[in-house]
C-alpha cells in the first residue's frame, strides 16, 4: 500500500495537479525530492524558474516533504528564495567588500562600531529569511524587534543603525527599504522607525562628581577625560587630537571640521578655538615635556595585559569602545547613582561655563555650536546655588519696598 501511495503521488505531480508542478518543466527526475543516506532524508531535486533546488528538507515523511517543497516554491514565487539562502555572515562580508572602501575613514569606523556593537550580537548566524520573517501572532520580525528595543535611543544614533543594516541586507536583497517593515498606521504619512524624538539629560555631572568618577578610572583614561571635560570635545575628537591642533602660542586648541549648510549643499569650515586653561594646561604641559621627539600624537592606546603575549604594547584596537566599559565600570563603582554618559562630559563643560556666567555666544564658539537655542536646552541645567544668587533681586526689592514706605510715612 506504501509504494501505490508513492506512484500515486508521483502521478498526481506529474499530470501537473497542484500550483507548482506547472513550473517545474525542467526536472531531471520525476521526482520533486528523493532520499538519500541511511536514514532516507528528502532532499528537493528539481529546477523551479531557472533555479536549481535541492535543499535539505528534513523529513523522512512524504507528506511534510511535500508541504516543505510547495513552501520553498512560493518563496521562489515571492522572491525569498536567494535572500533565504544568504547569511548575515555573508552580506557583511559582501558589505565590507563593496560598500566600506567607498566610505569615509571617519564613517567606516563608525559603521564599524555599530556592527560590532549592534548588528552582530543580534544577527549572528541567523539568515536574511529567518531576520525578515514575520511572526503571524506578535507581527514581529527579528529585525522589527531589533528596532523597537532601541527605540527610546536618540534620533541621530537610531538613523546610523538603520542606515548600515539597510546597506548590510542590500548585499542579499537589492530591492530592501528598511522603512517598509514599519508601516505607519495612518496611510497618509510616510513610514518612519522608531525612535525617541529628542534626548536630554535631566542633570549634569557635577566636578566632585567627576574626579570621584577619574579616581576610580584605570591611569590610561584619566588625562583623556581632563581633556574631554575641560575642552568640550567628543570622544573621538580627543582620542584623536595631536600637537598640530595645539596653538602654544596663544595657548589654545584650534579644530577645524567642515559642515554642511542645511539648505546649499556646501561645505563651510567651522573653527573651534578653546582656551587651554587650569587643569587642561597642567595635563597638557606634563605630556608635551614626557613626549618622543617627532611623536604628534597627544595619546598612545595600547593593548595591556592580554591573552595574547603578542598584542600586549600593540595600538588598541577599539579604542573608543573600550574606553566605555571602563568608564562604565569606573561609574557602577562610585557613589553617583544616575547613569553619567561619556557624553556628559561635554555636557559638564557647556553646563559649567553656564552656570559661572560665561555669555552664551562665547560658549557655543568653542562648542560648535550655531544655534544658542540648543545649547541652552541640552546645557542649561543650574545649580541650586545658581538660581538662589539669580533670585536675590527679590530681596533687593522687598528692602527698597520697606525703605519707601517708610520714607513715605515720614515725608
Amino acid at each position: 500500500m506504501h509504494k501505490n501511495r508513492i506512484q500515486f503521488s508521483r502521478q498526481r505531480w506529474r499530470d501537473g495537479e497542484g500550483r507548482y508542478l506547472k513550473g517545474a518543466t525542467d526536472m531531471k527526475t520525476p521526482d520533486l525530492f528523493r532520499p538519500k543516506g541511511k536514514k532516507g532524508i528528502f532532499y528537493a531535486n528539481t529546477t523551479y524558474e531557472g533555479i536549481k533546488l535541492s535543499d535539505c528538507l528534513n523529513t523522512n515523511d512524504e507528506l511534510l516533504a511535500y508541504r516543505r517543497i510547495v513552501q520553498i516554491l512560493n518563496d521562489v514565487d515571492e522572491g525569498r528564495y536567494q535572500i533565504g539562502k544568504k547569511s548575515f555572515e555573508w552580506c557583511l562580508e559582501q558589505y565590507k567588500k563593496n560598500i566600506e572602501p567607498h566610505l569615509s575613514k571617519s564613517n567606516a569606523e563608525k559603521c564599524r562600531s555599530v556592527i560590532n556593537c549592534h548588528l552582530l550580537p543580534a544577527f549572528k548566524g541567523l539568515q536574511i529569511k529567518e531576520i525578515l520573517e514575520v511572526d503571524s501572532d506578535t507581527k514581529l520580525s527579528p529585525l522589527r524587534s531589533f528596532f523597537w528595543d532601541r527605540k527610546h535611543y536618540p534620533e541621530g544614533s537610531v538613523r546610523k543603525i538603520a542606515t548600515t543594516t539597510e546597506r548590510i541586507i542590500r548585499q542579499a536583497h537589492k530591492e530592501f527599504k528598511l522603512r517598509d517593515e514599519f508601516p505607519n498606521p495612518d496611510p497618509t504619512l510616510p513610514n518612519d522607525l522608531p525612535y525617541s524624538r529628542s534626548f536630554f539629560q535631566k542633570q549634569f555631572l557635577s566636578e566632585a562628581e567627576l574626579h570621584e568618577i577619574i579616581d576610580l578610572l584605570k591611569d590610561r583614561w584619566k588625562d583623556l577625560v581632563i581633556l574631554m571635560a575641560y575642552s568640550g570635545l567628543d570622544l573621538s575628537e580627543a582620542i584623536n587630537l595631536n600637537w598640530d591642533h595645539i596653538d602654544k602660542k596663544n595657548n589654545m586648541i584650534v579644530r577645524e571640521r567642515d559642515k554642511i549648510r542645511n539648505n546649499k549643499m556646501k561645505k563651510k569650515v567651522v573653527t573651534r578655538r578653546i582656551p587651554i586653561r587650569g587643569e587642561l594646561e597642567k595635563m597638557l604641559r606634563r605630556r608635551f615635556k614626557d613626549r618622543k621627539l617627532g611623536d604628534k600624537n597627544i595619546f598612545h592606546f595600547v593593548s595591556e595585559n592580554c591573552s595574547d603575549p603578542k598584542k600586549d604594547g600593540k595600538p588598541m584596537k577599539w579604542t573608543n569602545r573600550m574606553f566605555q566599559w571602563d568608564w562604565k565600570h569606573a561609574q557602577e563603582k562610585s557613589s553617583v547613582e544616575w547613569n553619567v554618559r561619556v557624553k556628559d562630559l561635554r555636557h559638564f563643560f557647556g553646563s559649567t561655563m553656564l552656570n559661572r556666567g560665561v555669555d552664551s555666544l562665547e560658549i557655543a564658539n568653542q562648542m560648535g555650536h550655531q544655534d544658542l537655542n540648543m545649547l541652552r536646552e541640552r546645557y542649561g541645567h543650574y545649580t541650586d546655588e545658581k538660581l538662589h544668587n539669580s533670585s536675590k533681586i527679590w530681596d533687593y526689592t522687598e528692602v527698597k519696598k520697606s525703605q519707601l514706605r517708610a520714607n513715605s510715612e515720614n515725608w
